[in-house]
């Protein structure tokens, strides 16, 4: 995609290797799930429903167009990502 200057938005639909990665998408994250639940689960369930009741709040903010700062947005993922390679506390 790099090499021909696409990005999700403009790669052909009828490019190849497209299919290949949508194909395997569903299929790592079916494996991911069946390793990760259980250990999320037995550590963290509390963590897991806060971030589902997140998720369903932030999803129904964007539905009723909910105006964001991408800029700030930017620079805080910057800094969060910076601080978890790190090691930082958040």
């Amino acid at each position: 995609m790099r090499e021909n200057g696409w990005d999700w938005d403009t790669v052909p639909a009828d490019y190849t290797p497209y299919y290949a990665y949508a194909a395997l998408d569903p299929v790592l994250t079916c494996h991911l799930w069946k390793y990760l639940h259980p250990r999320v689960m037995a550590s963290c369930p509390a963590v897991y429903d806060l971030e589902m009741g997140t998720i369903r709040v932030v999803t129904n903010m964007m539905r009723a167009g909910l105006q964001t700062d991408r800029d700030w947005i930017s620079e805080k993922t910057r800094n969060y990502r910076r601080r978890a390679w790190n090691g930082e506390p958040g």
